[in-house]
Formats: structure tokens, sequence, C-alpha cells
């Protein structure tokens, strides 16, 4: 799917997004595992198998989700203003999505907690395609070179 966008994109095609869910509805996965585990598959796909801008996503991540944490708690003053600053917009960026979720504003405070997850899944994700050479999807390996060159 992320790879039919990009030679979509690539063609001089447009694509659109539509919220469908009054429409349809498919089951993505099953339970907590299995979210991690998809999403592991596709989450250094969407770097496009290169590891410098990955790590500069990682720490850019870091640094805006995780480190107002570290600042609210242990930082001088200043640096706790702009903490109180980064929840704030934590908040605001889930009341925005609120449109198109059902979810309360207040769990824009647990965008550190999504932070960890999501770094994890994307080390996890680099691991699993060096471990294998490749991607696995549907029983079918992917080599990692052929990936990198478009190829597949």
């Amino acid at each position: 799917d992320t790879k039919l966008g990009k030679v979509v994109k690539r063609s001089g095609f447009k694509t659109e997004l539509m919220e469908g869910s009054a429409l349809i509805s498919v089951r993505w996965v099953e339970g907590f595992r299995g979210v991690m585990n998809c999403l592991a598959k596709n989450a250094f796909a969407g770097f496009d198998f290169k590891l410098l801008p990955l790590i500069g996503s990682l720490i850019g991540m870091a640094a805006c989700t995780l480190y107002p944490i570290y600042a609210l708690l242990m930082g001088p003053p200043a640096a706790r203003l702009l903490a109180l600053g980064a929840f704030a917009g934590m908040i605001l960026g889930a009341a925005t999505i609120r449109r198109f979720a059902n979810a309360s504003p207040i769990f824009g405070l647990v965008y550190p907690v999504g932070c960890v997850l999501l770094i994890t899944i994307i080390v996890n994700s680099v691991f699993l395609a060096y471990r294998q050479q490749g991607i696995m999807w549907r029983g079918t390996l992917y080599p990692l070179d052929e990936l990198r060159r478009g190829v597949v």
C-alpha cells in the first residue's frame, strides 16, 4: 500500500485521503502484538530502507516528545515552561485529531508513550529487515537490495 502510493505519485497522479469508517470495516490485525508486527513490517519501508533519515527521525521524535518529560521534571525553570508548551501542543494536536476519532484531547498526554512504541516498532523493523535480508509479507521474502532499488 505504501509502495503503491509512491508509484502512483511518481507516475504523476494524485492521491486523496477519505474517512470511510461508516462505509466499510476490515479487521486489520488482532491484538497488540499483531499491531506491533504489522507496523514493523512497514516502518523501515517508510524511510525507503535508508538508515540516515531513519536515525534523524528517531532523534527528532525523542527530542520533541520525550525530552519535554525530562525538562518538566529536571530542567531549569525556562526549560520547564517550554516543556509545558510542548504538552499543550500535544493536547491541541489530539484535539485536532478529534475530528476523525472520538477521543479526548487529554489523550495528547500519552503521546510520549506512543512515541516510545513507535521508536520500538521502527528499531524492530530495521532489525528484522537486516536479520532476514528483506521484508517478509504473506509468506514471501522480498530481498532488501531489491526493495532499495525499487524493483519490488
